[in-house]
């Protein structure tokens, strides 16, 4: 007999999420419980208009990135609660998807974009990035940290990688993703497939560089395939898109 009670901990994006499937799947009897320990719902994502021309300021993440199970999730939620009209999708080819900055040490720096050459001249003046180009080339002979170990983002990027990268690079992207703080996430719950890439190649590099990408699970493949056949006017647009986010 399935469960006839659920507790979910925490009014965040995860915990929402989570407790609105269960309520759409789950059988009508069935007792869906969240807890939040704040006065609102919604976590890290909150959004505030500022002065007199009501300018939108988020506290947390500012888009979306329609890749992998999580992203589709997010669209298959839109579309469902139909707020998909609400949507603004970024083309690919757009300034904003193409050109990424972090603020260090006390200036705006570009950071490698996708074209090769642009991006070898980008890391070469860029002093963090090339004094990390020894630990990048050094860390495919890395060896790898015991099965059972569930290190902090900072901790596996350190280990792997150096200190200044997980403190300069990968913190400024995860408080843009995340608006979390790297040495306390989880980087096997936070990024599976970077942490998988160890697990099975022995090396993040190798893996990224691998020609054979991880299986999914039966059920995410499971997942992907109903959630792109229920949503395909949505998903032609996504799929031209590197990022969305929603009107206000």
């Amino acid at each position: 007999m399935p469960p006839q009670n659920f507790v979910i901990l925490g009014g965040g994006i995860s915990g929402l999420t989570a407790a609105w499937y269960l309520a759409l799947n789950a059988p009508s009897t069935t007792r869906i419980t969240l807890l939040e320990a704040s006065n609102r719902f919604g976590g890290w994502i909150q959004s505030t208009r500022v002065g007199k021309d009501k300018i939108l300021f988020e506290h947390g993440p500012r888009t979306l990135r329609p890749v992998e199970l999580g992203g589709l999730v997010v669209l298959d939620m839109a579309n469902k609660l139909k707020i998909s009209e609400s949507i603004h999708a970024i083309p690919k080819d757009a300034p904003a998807a193409q050109n990424r900055y972090i603020f260090y040490p006390n200036k705006l720096v570009k950071l490698p974009g996708s074209n090769f050459f642009s991006g070898i001249k980008q890391t070469l003046t860029t002093s963090f990035l090339l004094k990390s180009l020894p630990s990048i080339i050094r860390e495919p002979f890395i060896k790898q940290a015991p099965p059972d170990l569930d290190e902090s983002v900072h901790g596996f990027i350190t280990r792997r990688f150096n200190e200044q990268l997980a403190d300069v690079l990968i913190s400024a992207l995860v408080h843009g993703v995340y608006a979390g703080d790297v040495r306390k996430l989880s980087m096997q719950s936070t990024f599976t497939s970077i942490y998988n890439m160890e697990k099975s190649y022995g090396s993040v590099i190798r893996g990224a560089f691998s020609r054979n990408p991880l299986p999914l699970s039966v059920e995410d493949l499971k997942w992907i395939e109903t959630i792109s056949r229920e949503n395909g006017d949505l998903m032609n647009i996504i799929n031209k898109s590197a990022l969305y986010s929603f009107k206000d």
